[in-house]
């Protein structure tokens, strides 16, 4: 017996909605390891932080340890129907998510690898996009029916850029793939935060002032972003990325 579509509804333009609209932040920071992104997210008043790296032990957070991705999926409607005070949801890290994501398609599909998911050619990976699809869905009801924001912490890794108007070279990126992940997870997010030590050269060697800070700018170095108005370095704290956050969105809604 063939299921029957539900009935859809019609949409008029009594749909049209008018200025902007408030929502919690969709974050991603990432960087080098070390350089103190749990710390960030623990400093976080109100975060609830999804500890995949188990690297949480030394903080001071509410934390959920998660060792497979449906048991992300199970705090996320935990968090949209049962009572809390939370107001922030952290990743620690998307990059190890990925890894349970394919984990669990391998389980479903009974294949050894990714890399063997629907007879190659790369529909694991397209696989493991659809799931993060559905995952950011469910993250973005969680945002809009709990006014949560989402903050995610990634791994970065230097990749060669294919240089469309010169000579190729090395830059940091999101360490995921790159070809069907990387780019979905940095587009879904409002803001993407490249974090690291601040680094300045004299008589051509590099050295670290031991400063610690986000970049929100894309540079020729890095991937990052902003749909807020925000300094293009900011201090690898949540009291001073909070402040300067806060101060955008007012900036912002104050414009309307």
């Amino acid at each position: 017996m063939t299921a029957t579509a539900p009935a859809r509804t019609k949409l008029t333009l009594a749909a049209i909605q008018k200025g902007k609209l408030a929502a919690p932040p969709r974050i991603l920071i990432y960087g080098p390891e070390g350089i103190g992104k749990t710390r960030l997210a623990s400093e976080c008043d109100g975060a609830l932080l999804l500890d995949l790296e188990k690297g949480s032990a030394e903080r001071d957070v509410a934390r959920v340890k998660i060792t497979r991705y449906d048991e992300v999926l199970d705090i996320v409607e935990a968090l949209r129907h049962e009572q809390h005070e939370h107001r922030v949801l952290a990743i620690d890290t998307v990059t190890r998510l990925e890894g349970l994501v394919f984990d669990r398609i391998c389980e479903r599909t009974g294949k050894p690898s990714i890399e063997d998911v629907g007879g190659g050619y790369g529909k694991g990976y397209v696989a493991a996009a659809d799931e993060f699809r559905l995952l950011f869905a469910r993250l973005d009801e969680l945002r809009e029916q709990r006014n949560m924001a989402i903050l995610l912490l990634g791994h970065s890794v230097v990749r060669e850029f294919k240089n469309p108007e010169g000579e190729n070279y090395d830059r940091y990126s999101l360490r995921m793939n790159e070809k069907n992940l990387s780019p979905l997870v940095r587009e879904w997010c409002d803001l993407v935060g490249f974090a690291t030590f601040d680094t300045v050269v004299k008589k051509g060697k590099g050295a670290m002032t031991g400063d610690r800070l986000i970049y929100t700018q894309r540079t020729a170095a890095f991937d990052a972003k902003s749909r807020y108005d925000l300094p293009a370095e900011i201090p690898l704290s949540w009291a001073e990325f909070s402040k300067a956050l806060r101060a955008a969105r007012a900036q912002k809604e104050a414009a309307k």
